[in-house]
């Protein structure tokens, strides 16, 4: 099976929803995580193999803590985003390996699940990658491209994507799955049709007051998050830029991003000392087990995943 992956930011995770049960399968759908007084059940061990080393061992997945999560309810599966979140975090692998070797290793942790959860969550991995295999055809099948400037395409792709997820998916699985997306799908396109017909500050208000409340906190969140950006973007002054904060987020909230900024004044003086390092060294023959010696001891497993992409975004 081909799939192609189309990786979507999203704002923030489900909001906080009850359980209910699916009637096809018994699933149980959740839209938050269990409360700690309700019991998931235990997994299965799962035997090692070379593909499973393999996985482990390999450039994306060394060191890296899993996305999301397998849970299971009273011996359900239980289908939420973090459900999801973990399907896409291994496909994020492809081209590092194939889609039939991903599969073959969530097959086998899907395994590890109780009975009927092992099956039910089998099943959904095999509909989800059918759906993935024809979101990556949608030009050929449509018979357009789309950019970002053709609403009327964005538009048609939106309802071509949510027919699609309609005839793979019961409504609660679309709901726990794709809630947050068809939401912010439909609030952007509809902001950009206001935009383009000239609407106003109080009409964009109103757009946003239709977002469910979580998403609205989280674009507040963001758009607090760009406005401590420009703050220590335009003061260079660290007293003057907590007291710029504490006006605008509080003093709670003002301590905890001068705490940011000294961990990210940290973070680049160690990548600098690297790059000072790898200059130093770039003529010597064991260079390559000097590096890796110098990351083991300077770096951990999950920072040096992104070593290089920081040094890289750095001297840009």
């Amino acid at each position: 099976m081909k799939v192609s992956i189309v990786v979507v930011a999203l704002v923030m995770s489900a909001a906080v929803a009850g359980f209910f049960w699916l009637p096809q399968g018994g699933v149980v759908i959740s839209q938050s995580e269990p409360s700690s007084s309700q019991s998931i059940d235990a997994r299965r061990p799962i035997a090692d193999s070379p593909l499973r080393s393999r996985f482990l061992q390999s450039a994306t997945f060394r060191g890296a803590t899993p996305d999301g999560r397998l849970q299971v309810l009273n011996g359900n599966l239980l289908v939420n985003r973090d459900l999801k979140r973990w399907m896409d975090f291994y496909l994020s692998s492809v081209g590092e390996f194939s889609i039939q070797e991903i599969t073959e290793f969530m097959e086998a942790e899907m395994r590890t699940l109780p009975a009927p959860a092992d099956q039910q969550a089998l099943d959904l991995l095999h509909k989800y990658l059918a759906y993935l295999d024809d979101i990556s055809r949608y030009d050929e099948v449509s018979g357009r491209k789309v950019n970002g400037a053709d609403l009327d395409g964005l538009v048609a792709r939106m309802e071509w994507l949510e027919d699609l997820r309609r005839i793979y998916f019961a409504d609660t699985t679309i709901a726990a799955f794709f809630g947050d997306d068809e939401a912010l799908d439909r609030y952007s396109l509809e902001r950009m049709r206001l935009a383009k017909n000239g609407g106003d500050t109080a009409a964009l208000d109103q757009l946003e007051d239709t977002l469910p409340l979580h998403l609205r906190v989280a674009r507040e969140k963001a758009r607090s998050i760009e406005t401590s950006q420009s703050l220590r973007d335009t003061i260079d002054d660290p007293q003057a830029l907590w007291e710029a904060r504490k006006e605008r987020f509080g003093q709670a909230a003002a301590d905890r991003l001068a705490a940011l900024d000294v961990e990210r004044q940290q973070w680049h003086a160690r990548l600098s000392d690297y790059r000072a390092f790898l200059e130093h060294n770039a003529d010597k023959k064991n260079i390559d087990d000097l590096t890796e010696a110098y990351l083991t001891e300077h770096f951990s497993p999950v920072e040096q995943k992104r070593v290089d992409a920081a040094l890289q975004a750095s001297s840009d």
